[in-house]
C-alpha cells in the first residue's frame, strides 16, 4: 500500500451530505468498488466522512451523522481498499463546518461587520480540539484511514472578530481588534490571523500524529498560491482541487505554483464542469492531466458520491485516463524543472491590501493573482518553459542555481519584498534579465527600470491598443504615464479614445544595467488570461528576446504545443502539451477531439551531442542531427501530451 509521497494516480469522491439526508448507502454496493479497483487501479482513494454542512455521511461516536443511513459506505471502502493494497483518505471539511456553529454558536467566526459567519468556525476556539481532532482519530481508529484530506480548511478561514480572536490579539500585541474601516490595522490583523491559522493546522497534525504516526494529512491548497508561505506545518503532503471550468488554464498555474515545493504534491481536477453539470470526456481529462504529470506532480479525478455510491457508468472512461497516465509515470512523476524562465510570486505582494485571509475566487480579492496568472499565461504562450517561485523558493537559489536562468518575470503588483529586489539587481548586474509587467510593479522597480511613474491603482481599466512595428493588438488595462529617465522606450500604445500620433504612450522600454537588461511593461497583463491574441503573445515573445536571446525549445511555424521542460534520471525532458480546442471557451462546456500535430521541426537546447532521444509514451526512437549545441528532429505527430526524453 502506497504512502502519498509515493502515489501518483488517485480518485476522489465525496457529496457533502445535509442533516436530513436520505438513502445513504442504499445503493452502494461491494462490486461497484471492487470493479472500479480492479480496472482504474488507483493508488489510493479519497472518500465521503464530512462534508461543509458539517455532516458525517458515516456513523461517527463524535460527530454529528445525516438523519438516515442504511449502510456503512466508509466501512465498504476500508474492506475493498484492503483487499487490493490501495490506500483510503477521508474527504474531511476543516474550517468549513455551519453544523458545528449551530450546535455551538460560540465556536463560530465573527466578521469585521459583527455578523456571525453562518459557515467559518473560528480557529482562536475550541473546535479542534472538541470535534476535529477527536473525530478524525476516530477515522484512523476505527477505520484505520491511511490519512485525510482536509478540504474548506485554509480557503475557509476568515478575518475573526470573536472573542476567542479579540483575547488572542490583545494578549500578542497588547491592541484590541481594529475597527470596520481601519484598513491599515485590518491588514495588520489579518497577517495575525494568518498566523493564528498556521498554528491551528500545526496543532490538529501534531496531536493526530502523537497517537497514530503514519496517518498522512493534507490541508487543501497549504503552502499553494493561496498560501505563499515557507514549509513550517507538518502536514504530509500538499494537495489542491483546482477550477472545474477553464481548467487547463486552472491547472497550469497552480501546478506551477506547486512545482517547487519540498513535500510531496498533487492535484485534484474535477471530472465535470460545474453550472452546468456536465461530465468531461476523456480527451479533455487527458489534457488536463497532462498539465499537472508534466510538472511532476501526482494526479487524481474527483467525482461525486451521490449518497455513497459510484457513477459506475464512468468507470470505463476512468480507467482509460490512468492508464493514460500510467503510460508517463515513471518519466514524469517527481520530475525536477529545467530552469529557463520563472515568474516570481511575492508573499508580500499577495497580501497587500488583500481583503481576505487565503481566499482568493475573484479578481477583487485576488488581483494580484489575477495578474499573475495573466503573464504567466502569455510567457507559456511565448513558448517559454515558465516555473513560478514563491518569494522564499527564490530567496534560497544560490547565486549559481539563479545564474541557470534566463530571465525572472514580476506580475503587477504593490510593493515587493526588498531582498527580493536586492537579489534582482544583482542578478541583472551579472547578465540576467527581469521584465517587470504592470502600472503598480513599474512604480516599485521604477529607480532600475530608468523611468518615473505615475499611475493610479483605483484607475479604471480600458481597452487599449498596443503597437510594436507592424503587430499591434488589445490590452485591457488602467494604465500609467511614463517619462523616460534613462532608459529606451521600445513600443507604444493608444488609449481607446486616440486619435492622433501624439496621444500615443510607452507601452514598453529597457534599460541596460551591467551586463543585464531590465524590461519594463507598462500595461497590466490581467485581463490577457481571458483575451488572447497571438500579437500580444509576439510582442511578447520579442520583449523577452532583448535579454535572453534564444528559447531553449523552438518549434517551427507554432505556437499551440505547451512547453515543459523537466529532469529525471539524468535525461532530459521535453514535454509538449497540444492545446489546440475550446479548452478555455466557456460556451464549450465538453469536448471530445483535439486535432493532432504533425511534423512539428523541433530544436532543443543540449550540452553535447545526445546518445538518444526517445519519444514516450510510444518508445520510438527519433532520428536528430546535432548542430551548434542543439537536437534538431521531427515529430511525427502529438495527439494530447508527448514526453522527448533525451540522453
Amino acid at each position: 500500500m502506497k504512502r502519498r509521497a509515493e502515489s501518483f494516480f488517485g480518485m476522489h469522491f465525496d457529496f457533502h451530505a445535509n442533516k436530513d439526508q436520505v438513502n445513504i448507502g442504499s445503493f452502494c454496493d461491494y462490486e461497484t468498488i471492487d470493479k472500479l479497483l480492479e480496472e482504474v487501479k488507483p493508488d489510493y482513494v479519497q472518500c465521503d466522512t464530512k462534508g461543509h454542512e458539517g455532516i458525517s455521511s458515516y456513523p461517527t461516536k463524535i460527530g454529528t451523522q445525516a438523519d438516515e443511513m442504511k449502510g456503512d459506505v466508509l466501512r465498504m471502502w476500508r474492506e475493498e481498499t484492503k483487499k487490493h493494497d490501495v490506500a483510503l483518505f477521508s474527504h474531511y471539511s476543516g474550517v468549513w463546518d455551519a453544523e458545528a456553529i449551530k450546535k455551538h454558536p460560540d465556536w463560530g467566526a465573527i466578521n469585521a461587520d459583527g455578523k456571525p459567519d453562518e459557515i467559518a468556525i473560528s480557529v482562536f476556539g475550541p473546535y479542534s480540539d472538541e470535534l476535529l481532532i477527536p473525530q478524525i482519530k476516530e477515522l484512523a481508529k476505527d477505520y484505520d484511514m491511511n490519512g485525510v484530506w482536509v478540504d474548506g480548511d485554509c480557503w475557509g478561514a476568515v478575518e475573526d472578530y470573536s472573542h476567542w480572536a479579540r483575547e488572542a490579539y490583545k494578549n500578542e500585541t497588547g491592541l484590541d481588534l481594529p475597527k470596520e474601516d481601519d484598513l491599515e490595522g485590518r491588514e495588520k490583523y489579518r497577517n495575525f490571523c494568518r498566523k493564528i491559522f498556521l498554528a491551528y493546522v500545526e496543532h490538529y497534525c501534531s496531536e493526530i500524529h502523537k497517537s497514530f504516526p503514519d496517518f498522512q494529512i493534507a490541508c487543501n491548497w497549504l503552502y499553494t498560491a493561496y498560501v505563499p508561505e515557507p514549509e513550517t506545518v507538518s502536514v504530509d503532503f500538499v494537495s489542491g482541487d483546482y477550477s472545474p471550468n477553464n481548467s487547463l488554464n486552472s491547472a497550469r498555474f497552480e501546478g506551477r505554483a506547486m512545482q517547487n515545493l519540498e513535500k510531496p504534491w498533487d492535484l485534484m481536477c474535477w471530472g465535470f464542469t460545474s453550472k452546468p453539470r456536465v461530465s468531461k470526456e476523456l480527451v479533455q481529462l487527458c489534457l488536463e492531466a497532462s498539465e499537472v504529470i508534466a510538472l511532476g506532480g501526482g494526479f487524481s479525478i474527483y467525482n461525486p458520491q451521490l449518497v455513497g455510491t459510484i457513477e459506475k457508468q464512468y468507470i470505463d472512461k476512468w480507467a482509460k485516463l490512468a492508464e493514460f497516465c500510467r503510460e508517463r509515470e515513471k518519466t514524469c512523476h517527481k520530475a525536477k524543472p529545467v530552469h529557463e524562465g520563472a515568474l516570481i510570486y511575492s508573499r508580500q505582494g499577495s497580501y497587500y491590501h488583500k481583503m481576505s485571509v487565503f481566499r482568493r475566487w475573484s479578481p477583487d480579492i485576488n488581483k494580484y493573482g489575477e495578474d499573475a496568472r495573466g503573464i504567466l499565461t502569455a510567457l507559456i504562450d511565448a513558448g517559454y518553459s515558465t516555473e513560478i517561485l514563491q518569494s522564499h523558493q527564490f530567496m534560497k537559489l544560490s547565486d549559481e542555481e539563479l545564474s541557470k536562468y534566463g530571465f525572472f518575470a514580476i506580475s503587477d503588483l504593490d510593493t515587493i519584498e526588498e531582498d527580493i529586489k536586492e537579489r534582482l539587481k544583482k542578478y541583472v548586474k551579472n547578465g540576467g534579465e527581469v521584465i517587470v509587467c504592470g502600472p503598480g510593479s513599474t512604480k516599485v522597480f521604477e529607480k532600475e527600470l530608468g523611468v518615473k511613474i505615475e499611475y493610479s491603482p483605483e484607475g479604471e481599466k480600458t481597452e487599449h491598443k498596443v503597437v510594436s512595428g507592424e503587430k499591434s493588438g488589445p490590452i485591457v488595462s488602467n494604465e500609467s504615464n511614463v517619462t523616460l529617465n534613462g532608459a529606451t522606450a521600445l513600443d507604444w500604445y493608444y488609449t481607446n479614445k486616440s486619435k492622433f500620433e501624439r496621444e500615443k504612450k510607452i507601452f514598453s522600454t529597457v534599460n541596460n544595467d551591467g551586463k543585464g537588461k531590465w524590461i519594463g511593461i507598462y500595461l497590466s497583463y490581467c485581463e490577457y488570461q481571458y483575451a488572447r491574441s497571438a500579437s500580444i503573445r509576439d510582442i511578447t515573445e520579442s520583449l523577452i528576446k532583448l535579454g535572453y536571446a534564444r528559447k531553449k525549445v523552438e518549434i517551427e511555424k507554432t505556437h499551440i504545443p505547451e512547453v515543459i521542460l523537466t529532469q529525471k534520471d539524468g535525461r532530459l525532458n521535453v514535454n509538449l502539451i497540444n492545446t489546440s480546442g475550446p479548452h478555455a471557451d466557456s460556451r464549450c462546456l465538453s469536448y471530445d477531439e483535439i486535432i493532432p500535430l504533425r511534423d512539428l521541426h523541433i530544436s532543443v537546447e543540449y550540452p553535447k551531442k545526445p546518445s538518444s532521444v526517445v519519444e514516450i509514451p510510444s518508445g520510438k526512437h527519433l532520428d536528430f542531427k546535432y548542430n551548434d549545441g542543439r537536437v534538431e528532429l521531427v515529430l511525427d505527430k502529438l495527439e494530447i501530451h508527448s514526453v522527448i526524453t533525451i540522453e
